[in-house]
């Protein structure tokens, strides 16, 4: 299958963007808009972490996907509701209220429970807990795919409304 590109250069005086149109997955279409600067390039940035330290605004168990609340603590993401949007990643470790929760926002996990089905997807459930099955009503997303019957690659997708 060929893919084609169409390349759109927008470029007011020396600097400006560009917009590149792919061919995705299964036909979708890929926008990708990057700026287009002139001049040296700049020292590198800080690296990205998979890992991210909450304090759980209630207690958590592990191995729950975890959202945000006002006030920046970890709780439960849930795909009946808005906290489904917010999906941060998936606990490592339970937590008490108040207490430090680590929160795996992308990368392998392991996974003690069990049960999962290699290369199928995880998606979010009610209360933070996840299932091969997407929900039949409320917010769809995908969280994470599945290694092993015991281990995931937690990646949060976005969040598809089913109403």
């Amino acid at each position: 299958m060929s893919r084609r590109a169409l390349t759109l250069t927008l470029a007011p005086a020396g600097a400006g963007l560009q917009l590149a149109v792919r061919a995705g997955a299964e036909g979708c279409l890929r926008l990708d808009l990057a700026p287009v600067l002139r001049g040296e390039p700049g020292p590198p940035g800080a690296a990205g972490s998979e890992l991210l330290q909450l304090t759980a605004a209630v207690a958590l168990s592990g191995h729950r996907v975890i959202a945000q609340d006002g006030d920046g603590h970890a709780i439960y993401a849930d795909s009946g509701d808005g906290s489904a949007l917010v999906a941060l990643g998936v606990s490592e470790h339970a937590a008490t209220s108040g207490g430090p929760v680590t929160v795996r926002q992308f990368g392998a996990l392991a996974w003690p429970a069990g049960g999962l089905t290699p290369g199928a997807p995880v998606f979010l459930g009610a209360a933070g807990q996840v299932s091969h099955l997407p929900p039949v009503t409320g917010f769809v997303r995908q969280v994470a795919v599945a290694l092993s019957a015991n281990r995931i690659q937690v990646g949060i997708g976005p969040a598809f409304d089913q109403e």
